[in-house]
């Protein structure tokens, strides 16, 4: 009703400029016709075409705040945290392991208008795994369906250290289980070092080591194990369209594996495994000159290394050196 009110008056304005002006020249106008009550349709039409556009920017900033991902993994070995979940004593053979992830983020500025980035992201994931062997593995699993994972996370670029922190909840389901669940806290923080190398690459604005911490702890089945990581990765353009990257991961446990895996020989605090990783990603959509309203459609390959330290290695615990890898395919908008 308050739109509506504001429209008349500003179609009455309108009207009331050349009323106005006809009535500061007698006698030009005289003996004609008193205005069309119906030309008020006129402002009505301008006012539309100068509020449509407004309009139409609101639409479209409220419609840029969202984003959503959608990636499908095949590996050939569920390992998590140096844990191989797709390892069992009688395999003859790497049955392939299936898993799906989904993110949906909301720029909070953009939602309300701002400008982007400004107050943060907020995210919503969720994490899919199934296991092609999963009843060899285990004839009591009822399913494939290994882990279904949610996680809420709100991330923010501290823009005077080029630092992005996150900090977030994952709530783990295992559904091959009979349901078993357990949930952890976690925080991370992600350095653009480009600053640090301005000596030797002046016109450098993309990070050369890219230094990354992560800290999660479990409040369930871990009973407050934690678990830290600090990796190193960097991106090498081959092509226009192609990237390799290398990386390299510390992992360290603090009471985590052997608490999750119900094994107390296993507790241990200090470095787990260092990871060995080289990644190489294609974007599609560029490529093959794919349309920006379709999206953006990535492919990747990669491959890891996980150099276990050796007191892992006891208890059939599938802790343990190994090498696995895998390809994904991404698509966002």
């Amino acid at each position: 009703m308050r739109m509506m009110t504001c429209t008349w008056m500003r179609a009455l304005l309108v009207l009331a400029v050349p009323l106005a002006a006809a009535a500061q020249v007698p006698g030009e106008n005289a003996g004609a016709e008193a205005p069309d009550a119906s030309n008020t349709e006129v402002g009505d039409s301008l006012v539309a075409d100068e509020t449509a556009p407004a309009a139409d920017a609101r639409t479209d900033s409220l419609l840029d705040s969202f984003s959503f991902d959608i990636t499908y993994y095949l590996y050939s070995d569920y390992v998590f945290r140096g844990m191989n979940f797709s390892e069992y004593a009688t395999e003859r053979g790497e049955a392939l392991n299936h898993q799906m992830t989904t993110t949906l983020g909301v720029d909070c500025a953009q939602l309300f208008g701002g400008e982007e980035g400004k107050w943060g992201t907020f995210a919503f994931d969720t994490f899919w795994e199934w296991y092609e062997d999963q009843r060899d593995l285990d004839p009591a699993s009822p399913n494939a369906l290994q882990e279904v994972d949610w996680t809420f996370s709100y991330s923010y670029e501290v823009a005077p250290i080029a630092t992005t922190a996150t900090a977030g909840l994952s709530l783990y389901t295992f559904p091959s289980t009979n349901g078993a669940t357990t949930e952890e806290w976690f925080v991370s923080l992600e350095h653009n070092d480009a600053w640090m190398w301005k000596w030797l690459f002046p016109e450098n604005e993309d990070g050369v080591f890219n230094p990354s911490i992560l800290y999660a702890q479990d409040i369930d089945e871990a009973a407050g194990g934690a678990w830290i990581e600090f990796g190193l990765s960097h991106d090498f353009v081959l092509f226009e369209d192609l990237t390799l990257t290398p990386l390299i991961t510390f992992a360290f446990d603090r009471r985590y594996i052997g608490r999750t895996l119900g094994d107390p020989e296993l507790e241990d605090v200090g470095l787990a495994y260092t990871q060995y990783g080289l990644e190489v990603g294609y974007d599609v959509s560029s490529g093959l000159k794919i349309p920006e309203e379709y999206g953006g459609i990535t492919l990747q390959g990669f491959i890891y290394f996980n150099n276990t330290r050796d007191r892992y290695n006891i208890n059939d615990s599938n802790v343990e050196n190994i090498v696995f890898g895998g390809m994904s395919l991404g698509w966002s908008f």
